[in-house]
């Protein structure tokens, strides 16, 4: 028994050695016969396969694509193919464990002689296994991943083997003899994508069944194939390199399919593309039509409360609000104020809040400033500039809330007896998580303060700000013609940024 592996290339040179260092370390290593089709690389991938005695290479002019490469590689191995014998379909860009060919031919022989794939691991993912095999709805032009249908416990567990409706290049063994009998891939129909999927459809009409094993395992980058991500629409529905191509589609579903599903191809494949656009569409609107309705009413809840709001607020999830009688509150234009962590990096504390809790006391938030979680409490004043950011949970206050006194410490009428002191921070002034700004405090615009700072006093324009008690640790300007209104004189000074 041989295995003959075929293995399509187009530069990626550093792929090529290490699949080929995988094929060498193989338990079945001495029964493998090596075959690279290499489709005009000028990476010196040519160079290179000239110096392996073990690998035959089989060159290409650059227009073979994938379905033409393979091609060329059944003609060269199946002339010399015995009975016993298997083609083992791969990509370069794969790698996989010593026991993978022999797991795969096991299997295979363990299935009645069936065309056997392999489950798809990505590099640095938790569970690692991304793909298994597709799902193919002829009818309605569908194709997914078995992946999809599992739990997450099954994905991290999944069986031995499952039975799938196609098999893919990366990692697919057949026995030698079905390309005898039912032919070999078709190049000028489908060059590149879906040809894969395609010959294995036409074995598994003949009644060749169709398994992945979990246990052959190919490893993959975190992009692997071809990334269309960035191309165009028109190189999206109409580049050869792209999944997507509508005529290499078309003409894939039209040789699956029954002579009905041929004939009605055309029809069925406008008839579910405008289906699912205008389904996305409209899912998409009704989505944003929702969180405008929510955001409406949470804007609405604030201003009936007394909150003066300003233009384009935004509003994840719903703040907070206490605030007294006589007292005032204004949120400036475009400000975000974050109450829910699945819109921000930082995992929220709770939702902002904002509160004034004596008569005349007054919050302001300055225009385009953005808020995560704080907690802003005024007895006297709080007035935050514009442009201001906060990191995720935020204290801000301008009172003591008790007496300092032990006498009735823990309650106090007597407003006196409890001191406050305005804070004032300035525009641009950025604030990191966690942070604690106490009564009496006024911040420089422009300034820093670090995460976890405990900060009172009065500080310039520009500091950066940290430590409990916080102090003055640098200068965001580097030299003082960066300082607003300075007069240009040719100074520098230190800076620790």
């Amino acid at each position: 028994m041989r295995v003959n592996v075929i293995i399509p290339v187009f530069n990626r040179l550093e792929h090529t050695r290490k699949v080929l260092d995988a094929l060498r370390r193989q338990t079945l290593a001495d029964a493998l016969t090596i075959v690279v089709v290499n489709d005009g690389s000028t990476d010196g991938t040519a160079e290179y396969l000239q110096s392996q005695g073990d690998v035959v290479e089989i060159r290409g002019d650059g227009n073979l694509w994938w379905g033409g490469a393979i091609e060329e590689g059944l003609k060269h191995v199946l002339p010399s193919c015995k009975a016993e014998d298997y083609i083992l379909f791969l990509n370069n860009d794969t790698w996989f464990d010593e026991d993978y060919v022999e797991t795969l031919v096991q299997t295979s022989k363990a299935n009645g002689e069936a065309a056997v794939g392999s489950v798809i691991h990505e590099e640095g993912k938790d569970p690692p296994l991304v793909s298994i095999g597709p799902r193919i709805n002829i009818n309605r032009f569908a194709i997914w991943d078995l992946l999809s249908e599992l739990s997450e416990a099954q994905q991290r567990s999944p069986e031995s083997q499952y039975r799938v409706d196609a098999l893919s290049g990366r990692g697919t063994l057949y026995p030698a003899l079905l390309f005898r009998k039912y032919g070999g891939m078709r190049p000028r129909l489908l060059p590149h994508y879906m040809a894969d999927y395609e010959i294995a459809m036409r074995f598994s009409r003949a009644g060749v069944p169709l398994i992945v094993s979990t246990k052959a395992i190919v490893y993959s980058p975190p992009v692997y194939g071809n990334d269309v991500s960035r191309h165009s629409w028109k190189k999206r529905l109409f580049g050869r390199r792209s999944p997507h191509n509508v005529f290499q589609r078309l003409i894939f579903y039209s040789l699956v399919g029954s002579p009905v599903q041929r004939l009605t191809a055309p029809f069925r494949m406008a008839y579910f593309f405008y289906a699912r656009v205008l389904l996305g569409r409209m899912t998409t609107s009704l989505k944003k039509f929702a969180v405008s309705l929510v955001r409406a009413r949470r804007l609405s809840e604030l201003k009936r409360h007394g909150v003066s709001v300003g233009r384009d607020v935004v509003l994840y999830g719903a703040p907070l609000l206490q605030r007294h009688p006589d007292s005032d509150i204004h949120i400036g234009d475009r400000v975000v104020l974050c109450s829910d962590s699945r819109f921000t990096a930082l995992a929220l504390n709770h939702p902002v809040k904002i509160a004034t809790i004596r008569a005349g006391s007054k919050i302001s938030i300055g225009a385009d400033s953005g808020i995560s979680g704080a907690t802003i409490v005024s007895a006297a004043r709080i007035s935050i500039g514009a442009e201001v950011l906060m990191g995720a949970n935020v204290t801000i206050f301008d009172t003591d809330f008790h007496p300092i006194r032990p006498e009735g410490r823990r309650h106090s009428d007597v407003e006196a007896d409890i001191k406050t002191a305005p804070v004032h921070i300035g525009d641009n002034v950025f604030i990191g998580t966690n942070a604690l700004i106490l009564r009496g405090t006024e911040i420089g615009r422009d300034s820093i303060i670090a995460a976890g700072a405990v900060v009172r006093g009065n500080f310039p324009e520009g500091a950066i700000i940290a430590g409990n008690p916080a102090k003055v640790v640098g200068s965001v300007y580097r030299t003082s013609q960066e300082r607003p209104g300075s007069q240009p004189d040719g100074e520098h000074e230190n800076s620790n940024i």
